[in-house]
């Protein structure tokens, strides 16, 4: 049976040194990973709420247009009103209904 050769010592303590170094190494590129992460979520989390402001904004404005189209509307169909009234007519002119063209 043979023997395993023989240790030597200083060259067994600078391979432990050098392991060591390496897996110290390996953390701060770690720390470094994890930092990097956290940067990334941050922005994820920021353009996330810029998302959700500009979705509310968009929301905010449909209504808007709605309501004003409503008031448009509205005042239109009292000008007409008042117009007619204005000429000695009614906005159905003589009582029959306004045929649409198309």
């Amino acid at each position: 049976v043979g023997l395993a050769a023989p240790v030597k010592p200083m060259a067994a303590v600078a391979t432990a040194s050098a392991g060591a170094a390496e897996l110290v190494a390996a953390g701060d590129d770690m720390d470094e990973f994890r930092a990097k992460i956290a940067a990334t979520l941050a922005k994820c989390d920021a353009t996330t709420q810029a998302c959700s402001e500009a979705q509310g904004a968009s929301t905010s404005l449909d209504e808007k247009w709605k309501e004003f189209q409503a008031k448009f509307d509205a005042i239109n169909k009292r000008m007409v009103t008042s117009l007619a009234g204005a000429l000695g007519g009614s906005a159905s002119m003589n009582g029959r209904p306004v045929e649409r063209i198309s």
